[in-house]
């Protein structure tokens, strides 16, 4: 991943104390961690501080105060899940520089992190962006875009990049941006899940559907299921009136993208705290639904479209001189997307796989 710079990891408070929200964090601790922008309640008594700032390194808080004040050292991720992946870049040779180093590496893509993370870093310039473009070009790589702003969208379609990752959140693209992004060949992973999570505040009811629930059990601890429940709780009307409004602009965007033919594929945050592999694209494809995608075009996103994407001749379809990975459903998915939940038999590259002895290894 390249982006700008982006040191800042948000936390929120809730009640008499400092809450990490929809992230669990692992256990092991960053050499350095800058948590910012919550109302910090120290416990000795002393006022709380709006709007907190304070650093973590090796485990100890070393510096307390307002959001602003406390700066962490160089290099400290936004969070873990980003830690080591992300390059700090302000001109177009660093940016160059960093896509020819992830191009020996041998890597399949790059992406560069474009929007500012809400204020809390600098955005990546359309410049920057458009020579992250040309050099990953030159190395024959897709390069993806992590967008948030609809301004950012416009300058991004036209630059040669091949994916938005995730769409616009501050509105409903418009009709000249969607004639855009399909003109121009990009292809949109919605990314749905994430954002409509975060619009819950007690446990909604999809989180208790029979299949989907039962893939969640085959495939996490009862403790992990227990925190995952535990994110949907009461939050700052404020903040649920913007993550709301977000949401709907994603919805809407996918509405608009579907109808217009945009290259749609599946695609969500998965490997991040809590959207689990295979759970969360089962969950993704339910709600491209909602947007007005038929179930035949969401299968085509999530298999021919995403290695049409991916440039995987072998793989995304069930074809002669196509690699034979395939489920076996015991209900008929075009009827409802949902039954793609109701696997009966799994195969990689033509042999079954054990589906008891995979859950017996993922829930350990």
């Amino acid at each position: 991943m390249i982006r700008s710079v982006n040191r800042a990891s948000v936390i929120r408070a809730m009640a008499a104390s400092v809450w990490v929200l929809a992230s669990a964090l692992p256990n092991t601790p960053a050499s350095a961690q800058l948590y910012e922008g919550a109302r910090l309640i120290p416990g000795d008594g002393g006022a709380a501080i709006e709007s907190s700032a304070f650093l973590v390194e090796r485990g100890m808080i070393t510096r307390v105060g307002k959001k602003g004040e406390v700066t962490a050292p160089a290099g400290v991720p936004g969070a873990m899940a980003y830690k080591g992946i992300a390059y700090e870049v302000s001109t177009e040779e660093q940016i160059r520089q960093a896509v020819r180093e992830q191009a020996a590496l041998k890597v399949n893509a790059i992406k560069i992190w474009v929007d500012d993370r809400g204020g809390r870093a600098p955005s990546l310039s359309p410049a920057l962006s458009r020579a992250a473009a040309d050099e990953a070009k030159k190395h024959k790589l897709r390069i993806s875009v992590h967008v948030f702003y609809h301004r950012d969208a416009v300058e991004l379609a036209v630059a040669g990049v091949d994916s938005f990752a995730h769409l616009v959140r501050d509105q409903v693209m418009d009709d000249r941006l969607v004639a855009s992004v399909v003109k121009n060949g990009v292809y949109v992973m919605p990314n749905m899940g994430g954002g409509e999570r975060n619009t819950h505040t007690a446990t909604p009811g999809w989180f208790e559907e029979p299949y989907l629930t039962a893939l969640l059990r085959d495939s996490a601890s009862p403790e992990v299921i227990e925190r995952m429940k535990g994110l949907f709780s009461p939050r700052d009307p404020k903040v649920m009136e913007i993550v709301r409004r977000n949401y709907s602009s994603v919805h809407g965007s996918l509405t608009k993208l579907n109808a217009a033919n945009a290259r749609i594929i599946l695609g969500c945050d998965t490997g991040l705290p809590d959207h689990l592999h295979g759970y969360a694209e089962q969950r993704e494809l339910e709600l491209m639904a909602s947007a007005g995608m038929t179930p035949m075009q969401v299968i085509v996103a999530a298999t021919s479209r995403g290695a049409e994407y991916l440039q995987l001749a072998d793989s995304g379809a069930l074809a002669a001189g196509k690699r034979a990975d395939f489920l076996v459903l015991d209900a008929n998915p075009l009827d409802d997307i949902r039954h793609t939940r109701r696997i009966a038999r799994m195969f990689v590259n033509g042999a079954e796989v054990d589906r008891t002895a995979l859950r017996v290894s993922l829930i350990k």
